[in-house]
């Protein structure tokens, strides 16, 4: 069949790898936000707005499943 096991197998795999991927970016995320212990940082994003909050954490999450995509490929 033209080892269409193979190609699923492989699929749920690569599935596999991207979402424990992520887990642990969340992880590593919520790891970062506790050990940072800078205080105009801290003051900052508690007064900060929702946009610029939704951006900072946005681009942030973005940034580290880039840099965990190019790590595991």
């Amino acid at each position: 069949m033209f080892g269409i096991e193979a190609v699923f197998i492989e699929l749920l795999f690569k599935l596999t790898i991207a979402l424990f991927a992520l887990v642990g970016v969340r992880f590593a995320l919520l790891w970062f936000d506790r050990i940072i212990g800078v205080a105009p940082f801290i003051g900052w994003i508690n007064e900060a707005d929702d946009m610029a909050k939704a951006v900072y954490y946005g681009l942030r999450f973005v940034a580290v499943c880039l840099l965990v995509g190019l790590a595991l490929s």
